[in-house]
C-alpha cells in the first residue's frame, strides 16, 4: 500500500519484495499465447514504426549490419563474434524502437550502441548459443561415428549420396534442426527481455523459450512472410534491404510487444 507503510522494491528478475514482512511475490511476465495471423500484424506494426523515420532506420540498420559483417569476417574468431555481437546490436535497435514509441523522439543512431556499456547479460547469451550449437555438432558427431560403426545407417557413399542426395542423411539432419529449434527458441527473444525487462541472461533465455513455443504459429507465419520480402527486396539489386531488413528486425520490438507486454 502506498503511504510509507511498505517499502516496495522490484528487483530485475521480476518479483516484488516487502521486507517488513517477508512477503516475495512473483511478478514476472507472462508470454501471451497469439493468433497465427498475428505474425503478419507483427510486420504491419514494424513496417508502421519504420515509416515514421524511414532515413533513421534505415542507417542504424545499415550501421548495425556493417558491425556485424566486420566482427564476422575476421579469420577464425569471425563466427564467434559476430554471435557475441548479434545480442548486443539487436538490444540497442529494440531499445531504440522503445524510446522512439515511448517518448514520441527521432531514432538516434548512437543508441544502437547503448548496450555496449552493459554487456554482460547480453554477451552471456551470445554464449548461450555458441555453446549450444557447438554441443549440438558434437553430439552429432558422436552419434553419427558410433552409427556408422555399429552399422545402424548406412554410410554415405559417392554412390549414395548420388543417388539420393542429402535424403540419405536425413536422420542427422532432423536431429540437428530440431535441436537447433530449441537453442534458438531460447535465443529468440532473450535480448530484447533483457534490454526492455532487465531480466538476467538466464530468465531471459527461459521465458523467451516459452514465448517462442507458446506462438510457433505466428512466428511461422512472419518467418515465411519474411523470408519471402527480403528475397524480394534482393531482386532490384538488393535496394530493397534497406526498407525490407529494418522493418524484419523491429519484429524483434512489435512481437515482443504483443506477447510479453500488451
Amino acid at each position: 500500500m502506498y503511504g510509507g507503510f511498505y517499502d516496495y522494491r522490484i528487483y530485475s528478475h521480476g518479483r516484488l519484495v516487502m521486507p517488513e514482512n517477508d512477503i516475495i511475490i512473483d511478478n514476472e511476465i507472462e508470454p501471451k499465447r497469439c493468433r497465427a495471423g498475428s505474425g503478419w500484424q507483427w510486420i504491419n506494426d514494424a513496417f508502421m514504426l519504420y515509416l515514421r523515420a524511414p532515413l533513421q532506420w534505415s542507417l542504424i540498420t545499415l550501421v548495425a549490419a556493417m558491425a556485424f559483417l566486420l566482427g564476422s569476417s575476421i579469420p577464425v574468431v569471425g563466427w564467434f563474434l559476430g554471435t557475441l555481437l548479434l545480442p548486443l546490436l539487436v538490444g540497442g535497435m529494440v531499445r531504440i524502437a522503445r524510446n522512439s514509441v515511448t517518448n514520441q523522439q527521432p531514432p538516434v543512431l548512437m543508441e544502437l550502441f547503448s548496450t555496449f556499456s552493459e554487456p554482460v547479460e547480453l554477451v552471456k547469451i551470445g554464449l548461450f548459443y555458441i555453446a549450444g550449437v557447438l554441443a549440438i555438432i558434437a553430439i552429432l558427431a558422436v552419434f553419427m561415428f558410433v552409427s556408422f560403426e555399429l552399422g545402424l545407417i548406412p554410410r554415405p557413399t559417392p554412390e549414395l549420396m548420388k543417388e539420393r542426395g542429402l535424403l540419405s542423411m536425413w536422420p542427422f539432419l532432423l536431429m540437428f534442426f530440431s535441436s537447433l529449434a530449441m537453442v534458438y527458441s531460447a535465443y529468440f527473444f532473450a535480448p530484447t527481455l533483457v534490454v526492455l525487462h532487465g531480466f538476467n541472461a538466464r530468465d531471459a533465455l527461459r521465458l523467451s523459450f516459452l514465448g517462442f513455443w507458446r506462438n510457433w504459429r505466428p512466428i511461422l507465419v512472419m518467418g515465411l512472410i519474411g523470408f519471402f520480402l527480403l528475397a524480394v527486396a534482393m531482386l532490384p539489386f538488393m535496394l530493397g534491404l534497406l526498407v525490407a531488413l529494418p522493418v524484419m528486425l523491429l519484429t524483434s520490438y512489435t512481437s515482443y510487444m504483443d506477447i510479453y507486454e500488451d
